[in-house]
């Protein structure tokens, strides 16, 4: 079964908002710019869709079905993190196993595309010791790897990465790894070897712009953005100023960044706990919500998820906002909260990015019928 770290944080956060919401719709999961249209990934029915400002849907992109001639696993939508969206184009990668005549297991990734409202089949990548990854499309065919716990390129070197760079060669289906990226993270380096420290990357978040894409850890504040044309690393660094390397090796905290998403006009917005708060608080309340579930069941580990969150709310309910500008990786602090944002905590802290760079507080609950959607504050 395909199961990261990824997938549990997002499964925690999701869970809440079904158990939250009696609202019958789709619950906003992730969402990011694509030219003029905002596309909102649901978490219950996987496929993306795009809203207008009153979250009304525009058009939809269908999941790829048994009736395609594709070789990629049908529903890969339940298994993956966000799309990625570059040049006009939304690309995933989609896990799958299998076994060779000797029986060893294998892990297959296979790459697909929709353009020009067609699914395109790209190629695969087998990867070494049934290795999980995320894809982040580049100019030329190119993709930059995001591995979670080798180095794909020399995973015995004592310099090890989690980022690597590979391509499907002009016509050909078998993606190669060409060589590996450095992390950039010269405070870490020390760290590397351990296995939590590696996959940080890729438990990141990924927003993609225009000509970037910003990889943001939001247990951590770590952060690196990449050029999407040169397929090389920018700039990277922490946007909390006080976590320090050994904070980030030690596991991070219980939660630091609350909310974040791209803005229209290319940056990256994010709301956050206090940082005086969350670098004293103790507790990992994703570590708790799953020692919850195995112990009690789903809807007991839900329940006891509503309270931490309210305690934690009420211990601090102070909300910081941040902006990243990935052009040069800068991070500003802002003053107050953007826009249509607030300040303080409420029932819901996630939020929604507007044309004009306001935002709306709250989770946005779309409608099958295609009739709109609310904001579930």
């Amino acid at each position: 079964m395909l199961v990261d770290c990824l997938r549990l944080i997002g499964k925690a956060i999701c869970v809440l908002v079904v158990v939250t919401s009696s609202i019958t719709g789709f619950a906003q999961y992730y969402g990011t710019w694509v030219g003029d249209e905002f596309a909102i990934w649901p978490a219950d029915n996987g496929k993306r869709v795009f809203v207008d400002e009153n979250n009304k849907i525009i058009r939809e992109i269908p999941l790829i079905t048994a009736s395609q001639d594709l070789p990629v696993p049908v529903g890969y939508f339940s298994s993956l993190g966000i799309p990625d969206w570059y040049n006009g184009a939304e690309y995933v990668v989609v896990p799958s196993r299998y076994s060779s005549e000797d029986g060893v297991q294998h892990r297959r990734w296979s790459f697909a595309k929709y353009e020009n409202d067609k699914w395109h089949y790209l190629g695969e990548y087998i990867p070494p010791d049934l290795e999980s990854l995320r894809a982040i499309p580049c100019s030329n065919n190119r993709f930059i790897i995001v591995s979670r716990s080798r180095d794909l390129y020399n995973n015995n070197r004592a310099n090890r990465s989690p980022f690597a760079l590979g391509r499907f060669p002009d016509g050909k289906t078998d993606f190669r790894i060409t060589n590996s990226i450095d992390h950039g993270q010269e405070d870490l380096r020390q760290f590397m070897s351990n296995d939590f420290c590696f996959n940080l990357a890729y438990n990141c978040e990924i927003f993609m712009t225009a000509e970037h894409a910003t990889l943001i850890n939001t247990a951590t504040g770590l952060y690196w953005v990449f050029s999407l044309e040169k397929a090389s690393l920018v700039k990277t660094g922490n946007i909390f100023k006080s976590v320090t390397p050994k904070m980030v090796a030690d596991g991070g905290f219980n939660e630091a960044i609350l909310w974040f998403s791209p803005e229209k006009a290319g940056t990256v917005l994010m709301s956050a706990v206090d940082e005086n708060f969350f670098l004293t608080d103790k507790g990992n309340l994703l570590s708790e919500y799953y020692v919850w579930g195995k112990d009690f069941g789903d809807t007991v580990a839900n329940e006891k998820w509503k309270q931490r969150q309210q305690e934690l709310r009420e211990r601090n309910p102070w909300i910081d906002w941040y902006r990243l500008y990935p052009e040069n990786g800068r991070v500003e602090k802002l003053s107050g909260p953007p826009p249509g944002g607030s300040s303080e905590r409420g029932k819901e802290d996630r939020w929604r990015p507007l044309p004009d760079g306001s935002v709306r507080m709250g989770v946005v609950i779309i409608n099958g019928d295609k009739s709109g959607g609310t904001i579930v504050e």
